[in-house]
């Protein structure tokens, strides 16, 4: 029998209540399948000694490696060591070595040793016969013991700090958790313009197959399609199957995102790209400024949130605004021709719409959202509407209006 299951446990009030979104569990999953594991369970627990106990002994008997992470703080709701103990039936010994860790961590951090709280030496108690791993930056350290035939690796919950010692563990610590196979080959397309039911029913020949694994992913405003297999020509072969038959929505066949994909065709092309942006409020510029390397091609960004920052940012004139309103194709034309011609850009995005939840009429009701795209001479516009909530409608637009002017692109 494989010994390649892992079930992953993020532990921790802030996550089950919806305080803290669990951003810890989705990073550790990726990591382990490159090392050849497959997922068993994801699951969520509170700061509560029983539930994580009777979590452990359930994941247990369906994994041969369990990863927690959080729960190793030193206030009264960290109860993650206190459980191992209970559940490997071990007594909690102090660790003189993590305590030497803390020190130096103190110390390097230019904090005198006198300062150390007294409840952080909780932290320096590991379970008797539990393996010690140490964190370089900061003072939980992480533990490794057995229960049954399951390996438990039990890690601290601030992102950072277990990301890098869950690669130390697989760098220096291959008893614990050894690389036991090759990783899934996959490759990622990212297509716009078409629902996920209706893609669902174009590609369910291949969805239903077991090799390769295909999956369909929704976001706001677009969707990709992952192909996964051991086999990396199995991959390809099914991946430009797929790619075939949804080529007229493909936005990248690399898996990059609408503004990573933007960014790299204006950086092929030294094109000079810009957003002027009214409901989307800087959304668009921050998701090209998310993008490494951004600064190459995108110089300039603004929100223009009243009439009169679009007359000074962009020459939108008095009497379109006064004709059409702000909310309306003939303003975001000018909006994205004029900022272009100002600024030099190749290409240039706008927007300006109902985000709600007021404001809305029966000619411009809350979801509507006009764009305007210049792309090296020419303007074009498109009138969208949305549903959901203001920040749904926001977060769609920047994507709409992206991928909009990539199709663009990809047709001339």
């Amino acid at each position: 029998m494989s010994k390649n299951r892992i079930s992953i446990l993020a532990s921790g009030d802030e996550i089950i209540t919806g305080r803290l979104i669990d951003t810890n569990s989705a990073w550790v999953s990726q990591f382990v399948q490159k090392l050849g594991y497959q997922i068993s369970y994801i699951g969520t627990t509170g700061d509560n000694t029983q539930k994580l106990l009777d979590m452990l002994l359930f994941v247990c008997e369906h994994s041969d490696v369990v990863i927690i992470t959080g729960g190793l703080g030193p206030t009264e709701d960290d109860k993650t060591r206190f459980v191992l103990a209970e559940l490997t039936n071990q007594s909690l010994v102090f660790n003189f070595i993590a305590n030497k860790s803390m020190y130096e961590f103190y110390k390097k951090v230019n904090r005198d040793f006198s300062t150390i709280p007294v409840s952080n030496y909780v932290q320096c108690m590991l379970p008797l016969e539990s393996t010690y791993i140490p964190n370089l930056q900061g003072t939980a350290c992480g533990m490794s013991c057995r229960f049954k035939e399951a390996q438990i690796i039990s890690l601290p919950g601030v992102p950072h700090e277990m990301k890098n010692m869950l690669e130390l563990i697989a760098n220096k610590f291959p008893d614990i958790l050894p690389r036991i196979g090759s990783a899934y080959f996959t490759k990622v397309m990212t297509i716009f313009g078409i629902s996920e039911s209706r893609l669902g029913e174009m590609i369910q020949n291949f969805m239903i197959q077991s090799d390769p694994i295909v999956g369909v992913t929704a976001k706001s405003g677009y969707i990709q399609i992952s192909v996964m297999s051991f086999d990396e020509k199995i991959a390809i072969e099914v991946f430009k199957k797929i790619l075939q038959i949804v080529n007229v929505y493909l936005i990248s066949d690399e898996g990059l995102t609408p503004a990573e994909m933007l960014i790299k065709l204006c950086k092929e092309n030294k094109w000079k790209l810009g957003a002027i942006e009214s409901c989307t409020g800087g959304m668009i510029s921050d998701a090209f400024v998310s993008v490494p390397g951004a600064s190459e091609v995108f110089p300039v960004g603004v929100v223009t949130y009243s009439n009169e920052a679009k007359n000074k940012f962009a020459n939108v004139s008095e009497q379109t605004l006064e004709r059409y309103g702000a909310v309306s194709e003939e303003v975001v034309k000018e909006m994205a021709y004029g900022f272009a011609t100002k600024n030099n850009l190749d290409i240039c995005l706008s927007t300006s719409g109902v985000a709600g939840p007021d404001g809305g009429t029966v000619n411009k009701p809350v979801g509507l959202v006009c764009v305007g795209v210049y792309l090296l001479g020419e303007t074009f516009t498109f009138s969208l509407k949305f549903g959901g909530n203001r920040q749904e409608i926001r977060i769609r637009s920047v994507f709409h209006s992206i991928c909009l002017c990539i199709q663009k692109i990809l047709k001339n």
